[in-house]
């Protein structure tokens, strides 16, 4: 009770919870995580550009208005979802932001692109993801509202609640305990991070259970993860090895 912080155990085990896993198709794996990766990439290069000729208003709230959310999911095909997602994860980059000269508050393109744009694509994606990693917020999630997501409006004030990095780092270890071509259930990965760290689950504005279910779907937006499997530049970000994933993105690109 004491190193779980006063939580006490829905069930009392010594033996550290397996991961459940299935066989995955490995060449899917990996052809659709380096296609998620490249989109993400395309997706934040569009909303620079949108941004740049035509900046969005922001509300009283200082959120982003669901018209320019559904303006720029309708140039990038992605659901309302994903875009709160790549707007929150572009904020947090520096490569968005409010524009502070202007009497009326906008949403614009930040100094940081023109040094995002000169790298290649390989590289934007692994700016991208360090910023995911190491971003203290859940990103493109209402951290306020317990049920879900809002696809309505975006919280441009980045939240700061650094244990959301910690947490995103156990599930990718934890992952990376599977084989390659095996995808982990959703819910034995649960049960194996919170057994490692009952305490770091202990904070959050959702289940501890929803929060890893976010970490999953993040991931998969970002090209780490498909089907509960570690694709190979998975497995090199889980390992911390940033670098080597970009490497690999670039041959997976050309095949």
């Amino acid at each position: 009770m004491v190193l779980r912080g006063g939580r006490p155990f829905s069930t009392l085990t010594a033996v550290r919870p397996p991961l459940f896993s299935m066989a995955v198709d490995a060449l899917h794996v990996e052809r659709s995580a380096a296609s998620k990766a490249q989109k993400l990439v395309r997706a934040t290069e569009q909303l620079i550009d949108m941004w740049a000729s035509r900046p969005a208003r922001l509300l009283k709230s200082g959120r982003v208005g669901s018209r320019d959310l559904q303006r720029f999911s309708s140039a990038t095909g992605l659901g309302l979802v994903e875009v709160c997602f790549v707007v929150e994860l572009a904020a947090h980059a520096g490569l968005v932001g409010v524009d502070s000269r202007s009497s009326t508050r906008c949403a614009v393109h930040q100094a940081a692109c023109d040094r995002w744009a000169c790298l290649n694509s390989e590289k934007r994606w692994e700016t991208l993801v360090r910023t995911w990693l190491e971003a203290p917020s859940y990103l493109g999630k209402a951290t306020g509202d317990p049920s879900a997501p809002r696809p309505d409006v975006v919280p441009f004030e980045l939240g700061v609640l650094p244990v959301a990095a910690k947490q995103r780092r156990v599930c990718l270890v934890a992952l990376l305990d599977a084989d390659p071509g095996t995808g982990v259930d959703e819910s034995s990965l649960f049960a194996r991070v919170e057994w490692d760290a009952p305490l770091l689950w202990n904070q959050g504005p959702v289940p501890p259970a929803t929060r890893v279910g976010w970490v999953c779907r993040d991931a998969e937006l970002l090209g780490i993860l498909c089907e509960g499997s570690l694709s190979g530049t998975g497995r090199e970000v889980a390992r911390g090895n940033l670098g080597a994933a970009a490497i690999l993105l670039s041959i997976l690109s050309k095949t």
